[in-house]
């Protein structure tokens, strides 16, 4: 998606967050912590990209303990939108589903 977006003059990167998450830690529980130092994390690779450019993020972060789907189901990337949402101390957040109605 960022190539594509470059291509049409837009400033996007891909931010790959497949290691945000410190493995050699000992996370163990995916509480109030976990959650506080994810968003921190996202925010903070978000914040230095600069206010011109687009991030790209596939709501795909990390491995965690027993797995995102196991940990999180298939919401998980809703999750990760809420974390950077979060990091980023934004005022609101909007996510927009495919839906057959």
């Amino acid at each position: 998606m960022a190539a594509l977006l470059q291509t049409k003059g837009t400033d996007a990167v891909y931010i790959d967050l497949c290691e945000v998450i410190n493995h050699r830690s000992t996370v163990v529980a995916l509480d109030d912590h976990f959650h506080r130092d994810l968003a921190r994390v996202i925010g903070t690779k978000i914040l230095a990209l600069g206010t011109e450019v687009v991030p790209v993020i596939t709501g795909l972060f990390s491995k965690v303990p027993g797995g995102l789907l196991e940990q999180f189901g298939r919401v998980y990337t809703d999750i990760c939108a809420a974390n950077a949402v979060v990091g980023l101390q934004a005022l609101e957040l909007q996510m927009w589903k495919e839906v057959n109605v």
